[in-house]
């Protein structure tokens, strides 16, 4: 029994807002197993994947315990990176 299923949608530009393209049942037409590029992005800090925004709070979260406890230690090569450039933006604003 499948009780949560995450799928990658491709978004069409309109003039007013973005309309989700899907099959003619209102599935994705991504098949999960060809997006590795997503997963790329958003490296290793979080096993939360539903939601972009989730992911970044995560790493925005992470960022400031790491920032202020000036351990990295828990971070992957490329999930330090990430966080690197979480702060570097904190930094600009």
């Amino acid at each position: 029994m499948i009780y949560l299923n995450f799928d990658l949608y491709k978004l069409k530009d309109q003039p007013k807002a973005y309309e989700v393209e899907s099959d003619a049942v209102g599935k994705t037409t991504i098949p999960l197993n060809s997006t590795p590029s997503f997963f790329k992005k958003i490296k290793d800090n979080t096993q939360y994947i539903i939601h972009p925004d989730e992911i970044m709070a995560d790493n925005f979260m992470l960022a400031l315990q790491a920032y202020s406890s000036n351990d990295f230690s828990k971070f992957s090569t490329e999930g330090k990176a990430l966080i690197d450039k979480v702060i570097e933006r904190l930094q600009k604003e």
